[in-house]
């Protein structure tokens, strides 16, 4: 993207799902695009619960709930195995992250997932 004024490469970066753009030259206001660009995301993405020592009761009946099993396999897959998803797009993706991150359990996404 060209800036209107002096017609230099802009600068991207990204806040959230927004883009913003800034002319390194002449300082022109940031254009803004405000698109779900994570609806064009096409990678696929994989969560994986971590494993901890350190849970409880509470965590365990989350682990139950968001993995679809009983208290002791959330119990095994929270102290050994820990649990891995299938492949999922960006929006799938997003909302689990969202679920797993407001139950305080640790979890890795690869690759690296951008959205917030």
């Amino acid at each position: 993207m060209k800036c209107k004024k002096c017609n230099c490469e802009l600068i991207e970066y990204k806040v959230g799902d927004k883009t913003e753009y800034i002319c390194p030259v002449c300082d022109e206001a940031p254009a803004t695009q405000i698109d779900n660009l994570i609806e064009f995301d096409s990678n696929k993405y994989t969560i994986k619960i971590l494993t901890s020592k350190e849970h409880d009761k509470d965590v365990l009946k989350k682990i139950a709930q968001i993995c679809g099993c009983n208290m002791l396999d959330a119990k095994k897959i929270i102290e050994v195995t820990g649990f891995e998803f299938k492949p999922m797009d960006a929006l799938e993706t997003r909302a689990l992250k969202r679920i797993i991150e407001r139950t305080g359990i640790s979890y890795s996404i690869s690759p690296e997932f951008r959205w917030q």
